[in-house]
């Protein structure tokens, strides 16, 4: 890691700033939402598998969405796309109050709400991605990336404490702090101002081809095509953050506030993580510490599975988050430097269906096999899956491994 002497004012202009805030509160509210909506879904059946199909639904429409997204942002206002976003997020939260105030929720009109979330957040994921460009100088795009996450973990671990505290209290006061939340995304979005002009697609490509465009540069990037899979198969595979309402409930014995701390405890160590590295970036040796950080991931995802005891539950999570934020500042770091602006939005878009992949797609492969074989059995498999997928990755993916000067790109 290694320390930066560029201004921190450079980076409190109001670009960022109204940027950083948009994302923040949005953060914040999609993690109420996230323990609202798993106590409200497991409440009603007791079924780990009816959580894996809270995954499932955001994966789908967040995936039905996701290329074609990337072509949009590459030929229109970035600005006010994201923004939509968060229109539509709204309406889908404030459905969710009007259904748990009406005592009239099911799991198919939850399982509906969430589908137009995972929509919205089909488009809002890239367009978060292909946004930062605009609104910060490259030059200081390795601190703005490592100061984005630090904020994005502080809204985490607020967001999960706030919404077990609201649910204990009352599932209507969570939907209603989400739809207040997200007013004020929405005036932030519509205000904001962008610091350099968005480089727009001009090729006569159409369709599907310029569609695709964006996976085909990453595929012609053999170290960034390495780190985004890695991190998807990871994720897919050692994320068990759908789990945890089961592990609250049935293992550790504490309520929805205990279900929030552990949601918290996780951006704990993100936040930690993340603060070191927006003070030393790591800019050397950055494909070893990205392996080495999913490897990390996987060894003490197996020691939680077989954890019965809540303190050491919650410090299991915190090492999880500060591996998993090393994991992502450098993917981030290494995709952002390598990526020419008028091709961000679909490389920001396939980048994006990754995270969607590994997160969603993760929650329902949780659920299945948990319901098949245990919490305990599947937490535990997913961690071993995970130092598999680590050790494959740093064989066949060499310049992966080999990437050293993450500033340099690729």
């Amino acid at each position: 890691m290694e320390s930066t002497s560029e201004p921190p004012a450079r980076l409190l202009e109001r670009p960022f700033v109204f940027f950083i805030g948009g994302r923040v509160v949005s953060v914040l509210a999609s993690q109420i939402k996230t323990v609202a909506v798993g106590w409200q879904v497991y409440s009603l059946n007791s079924s780990a598998f009816d959580l894996g199909l809270v995954g499932l639904v955001q994966f789908s429409t967040a995936i039905a969405l996701g290329l074609g997204a990337g072509a949009v942002l590459d030929r229109r206002d970035r600005r006010q796309i994201w923004t939509l976003c968060q229109i539509i997020k709204l309406g889908c939260y404030v459905g969710l109050l009007v259904m748990t105030t009406t005592n009239t929720a099911s799991l198919g009109l939850i399982l509906l709400a969430v589908a137009g979330i995972g929509a919205a957040q089909g488009l809002e994921l890239p367009s978060n991605q292909a946004l930062l460009s605009l609104v910060v100088d490259r030059a200081l795009l390795p601190r703005a990336i490592a100061i984005q996450s630090s904020l994005m973990e502080a809204a985490t671990i607020a967001g999960p404490a706030i919404g077990g505290f609201m649910v204990a209290l009352d599932q209507q006061l969570a939907y209603a702090a989400i739809a207040l939340s997200m007013l004020l995304t929405i005036f932030l979005g519509m205000t904001m101002k962008l610091k350099s002009a968005q480089v727009m697609d001009v090729g006569n490509e159409s369709g599907l081809p310029r569609i695709l465009g964006g996976l085909r540069f990453l595929r012609s990037r053999r170290a960034i095509w390495g780190a985004i899979t890695l991190d998807m198969a990871a994720v897919l595979l050692g994320g068990i953050t759908s789990l945890l309402p089961v592990f609250a409930h049935d293992i550790l014995y504490v309520g929805a506030d205990g279900l929030g701390l552990l949601r918290t405890s996780m951006s704990v160590g993100a936040l930690l993580s993340a603060a070191l590295l927006a003070r030393w970036p790591i800019v050397r040796h950055g494909g070893t510490f990205m392996l080495g950080a999913v490897f990390a991931f996987g060894a003490v995802t197996v020691l939680f599975a077989f954890s019965t005891v809540f303190w050491w539950s919650c410090f299991l999570m915190m090492l999880l988050g500060i591996a998993d934020e090393i994991s992502v500042f450098t993917r981030s770091t290494l995709v952002q430097l390598s990526t020419p602006d008028d091709v961000r939005g679909r490389v920001a878009a396939v980048n994006s269906i990754f995270i969607t992949t590994s997160n969603q797609l993760g929650e329902f492969e949780s659920g299945i096999t948990a319901a098949l074989f245990g919490v305990v059995p599947a937490a535990a498999l997913g961690g071993i899956g995970t130092i598999l997928v680590a050790s494959l990755w740093a064989y066949w993916f060499p310049t992966l491994r080999q990437v050293d000067d993450l500033t340099k790109g690729v």
